[in-house]
């Protein structure tokens, strides 16, 4: 509840924002910097008030990660980012309705990247289930182009990018997995 309800307050304030300073890259870097500042905070505050501890702990004042840790996580941060940046960029562009449509197209854009990628045969069934997201997402679209095509494209790219991400990091964690099963 809590996050539904963040939610909706960051993407109407961001629309808001983005409306009176175009600069979704600057929003998206000040986003970003609140809640990594949050987290610091709350873990700091969780250490001198004992009914915050069941929140989870940031690894402070530990050794820095290695350069493979940074690595492999890398890309996910790089994903975030770029999905982000899109995500801001299409907001400026159109309603935010839209692009929480558009970005609902994720399990589709899932479905077609493992079928193409890995081979994965799903049930008749889920491929009919995503026929009336689609037509949805299509009319949805095409009611509420006004002119903006850059802004529903940006949409799109980053719904992809969000996709690609979880690809990815299930392929990481599931690698991660079977080498702590071997190990």
């Amino acid at each position: 509840m809590v996050w539904y309800l963040s939610s909706s307050m960051t993407n109407m304030s961001s629309k808001t924002i983005l409306t009176a300073f175009p600069k979704p890259a600057t929003l998206t870097i000040i986003q970003f910097a609140f809640v990594c500042g949050s987290c610091v905070l709350l873990s700091v505050a969780s250490r001198h008030y004992p009914y915050l501890r069941q929140l989870p702990q940031l690894r402070m004042g530990l050794k820095p990660p290695s350069k493979e840790i940074i690595m492999t996580t890398m890309p996910l941060a790089l994903f975030q980012i770029g999905g982000h940046l899109l995500s801001s960029s299409a907001t400026q562009r159109i309603p935010v309705s839209l692009v929480h449509t558009i970005k609902g197209l994720s399990p589709l854009f899932t479905v077609a990247a493992y079928r193409i990628l890995y081979d994965v045969n799903y049930p008749m069934a889920t491929y009919l289930s995503l026929i009336p997201l689609t037509v949805g997402v299509m009319l949805a679209c095409a009611t509420s182009v006004s002119g903006n095509v850059v802004g529903i494209l940006y949409a799109f790219i980053a719904a992809m990018i969000f996709v690609t991400q979880n690809i990815f990091s299930k392929t990481l964690f599931n690698k991660a997995k079977e080498a702590e099963k071997d190990g």
